[in-house]
């Protein structure tokens, strides 16, 4: 019996927010980060988690106290805010030390308050009690010193309540539909009211409008009805009316119940409406079409055996790898496989250090075990980390090593500011003077310089950043300008220049970058959009890399082909083209493609991704 393949290497952990989800992130937490996880993971939502606030007032909150722990933690900056003046390291970690503490302490007390006079004397039980508040003498308060820039204009507009405050919660919660169920959203600017026709008038007046006139306890009210519900033959006594901003929206209802259903169906109406792609065009999310082959043309470099883990932790240095649970062995033999020659591929077209594909250990790989939304792929800059999903994320994987070496450069070159180096706006000159060939890189993915009719030179925009910028208005992704971005651009252009090594060796590589060209979609006048470099501007692209990896190459950044690892693989090269793929029962040596059927079993289906 085989045994089964596990993850290898050091544990790459789990998404850390869900490990704080019941404690909180704590002072000790943040003492085992680095100053790129202390800048994602310090954060307000990680230390007080947002509460189910409807969940409290269901068991038994009073509402407009919940509000004011709502207004409390939404005041809050989501971040610690550090002075404008340059500080030290070590002045800075104490900033979000005292951050981590107020905010975990400021948690602790707000859920204490259970009562209005807990809440009216939330500013002194809890702010000056506590002396991050110092009296200034009289009614004058100044904010200490240590605290300032946590406890901002907006924390102390909304901690220190009067009555009127207090009391004016109720019209804010109806305002913003605080604690509302989805259903009674739909219908908040309903009402429906009684109505009796020996209380009720109806009058014409001077504008033809025609005005019902409702008696209830404490004076007369106001509507207007229109059509058929102007006239007072179609109203039945002893019955229920709906109201919408003092119009008649229906009447005669039996019962409440009867008149609040009607409303609940006539916004679904409405809401249906709104959706139909025929009323309201919406943005789509792009997505590559998943591989029904995976073709590869080139040397076999695992000597027809299963590859392992080992062999990665070998060959590769990789930090370490993980699976999903739900993959089968047959599944994890296959993405080793597969991710092994694409790595090979890689390092060989790039001529680089077979050990400089995990930046010499500093990369971990993950084959279905850390999905992230619709991605088919994604690469975790805080972890080092690029995963792959089972079957969606063949193709990517040059894609995603962009990412990494993007990550990697910044690193390298000592930048704190920011965790990618395409991040152009979080670099200084200086910074940006240590790599000027990346600078030029990330200029010619924007921009080129063409001449005019009258001879001179004129700076203008790529038509592959044209495109981007289509892309970004007809396509939805996790921020506005995603794929305009400088980090996007960056790696689907190395990914296309990836593809194009490959192309000049007569070889293929489709688990390393098959998606390369297959950012393209239709403009609404039928042209199609590119947002991936093409002719000569790819060209010229591809020029900038080749530089950029013999800077990088002279640097020592990353390293030409010289261990004896890259030699014994090298040695390993069979002079015919042939496809690396799982050796199991049926030999496909004499085949160049391999379908994700055949590899991974009947759980596959084209178009039916039944398991991610």
């Amino acid at each position: 019996m085989s045994q089964k393949i596990e993850d290898y290497g050091e544990k790459i952990g789990g998404a850390k927010k869900d490990l704080w989800k019941q404690r909180g992130l704590m002072i000790s937490d943040f003492k085992k980060m680095n100053d790129r996880e202390s800048e994602k993971y310090v954060t307000k939502d990680n230390i007080w988690q947002k509460p189910d606030y409807m969940q409290l007032v269901q068991d038994g909150l009073d509402i407009k106290v919940a509000y004011f722990r709502k207004l409390v933690r939404d005041a809050l900056p989501r971040k610690p805010v550090f002075s404008y003046y340059a500080i030290t390291e070590e002045e800075k970690r104490a900033v979000v030390v005292r951050y981590i503490e107020f905010v975990r302490a400021l948690k602790e007390a707000v859920e204490q308050c259970e009562s209005k006079y807990d809440v009216r004397m939330f500013f002194n039980t809890f702010f000056v009690r506590n002396s991050y508040i110092l009296s200034g003498g009289g009614r004058y308060y100044k904010v200490n010193d240590d605290y300032q820039g946590i406890i901002n204009k907006k924390l102390l507009k909304v901690i220190d309540v009067d009555e009127y405050q207090y009391e004016h919660y109720s019209s804010e919660i109806r305002k913003k539909r605080f604690c509302y169920s989805e259903t009674d959203k739909l219908i908040a600017d309903y009402k429906v009211v009684y109505y009796e026709t020996d209380k009720t008038e109806f009058k014409v007046l001077e504008s033809g409008k025609v005005r019902m006139e409702m008696t209830v306890p404490g004076g007369v009210v106001y509507y207007y009805p229109k059509g058929t519900f102007a006239e007072s033959k179609n109203w039945t006594d002893a019955t229920y009316v709906l109201i919408n901003n003092r119009d008649v929206v229906a009447n005669n209802f039996e019962s409440i119940a009867e008149a609040r259903e009607f409303a609940i169906n006539k916004e679904k109406a409405a809401l249906a409406q709104q959706d139909n792609p025929e009323n309201k065009k919406r943005k789509t999310k792009f997505v590559p079409e998943q591989l029904k082959l995976v073709t590869r043309i080139g040397p076999e470099y695992n000597g027809g055996r299963k590859i392992t883990g080992q062999d990665y932790l070998n060959v590769f240095r990789v930090r370490g790898g993980e699976f999903g649970n739900w993959m089968t062995d047959k599944d994890r033999q296959a993405s080793l496989d597969f991710g092994y020659d694409a790595f090979c591929d890689l390092a060989d077209v790039l001529d680089i250090a077979i050990a400089d594909i995990s930046f010499n250990g500093k990369l971990a790989i993950a084959f279905g075990a850390r999905g992230s939304g619709n991605a088919r792929a994604h690469y975790e800059p805080d972890l080092k980390v690029i995963n792959l999903t089972k079957l969606k994320g063949a193709g990517s994987l040059a894609h995603e090593w962009g990412h990494a070496l993007d990550d990697y450069i910044s690193e390298a070159l000592g930048v704190t500011t920011t965790k990618l180096f395409s991040e152009t706006r979080l670099i200084t000159e200086e910074q940006r003077s240590l790599l000027p060939e990346f600078s030029e890189l990330l200029h010619n993915l924007k921009y080129k310089t063409i001449l005019t009719e009258d001879g001179k030179e004129k700076t203008v925009k790529t038509d592959f950043l044209k495109g981007s910028i289509k892309f970004d208005s007809c396509h939805s992704k996790q921020e506005n300008g995603y794929w305009q971005s400088r980090p996007e651009m960056f790696a689907r252009a190395f990914d296309c220049y990836v593809s194009d090594k490959l192309k000049e060796l007569n070889r293929r590589s489709d688990y390393l970058t098959a998606h390369a060209n297959c950012y393209k979609t239709f403009d609404t006048d039928g042209s199609i959009i590119y947002a991936y470099p093409r002719g000569e501007e790819r060209k010229q692209i591809n020029e900038s890399f080749d530089i950029l990896f013999d800077a990088l190459k002279n640097k020592r950044i990353l390293h030409k082909k010289t261990t004896s690892t890259d030699r014994v693989l090298s040695e390993q090269k069979k002079e015919k083209d042939s496809i690396s793929f799982p050796r199991q029962k049926t030999d496909y040596s004499s085949y160049n493609q391999l379908s994700l059927e055949d590899v991974f079993g009947s759980d596959f289906v084209v178009g039916k991704n039944k398991i991610i």
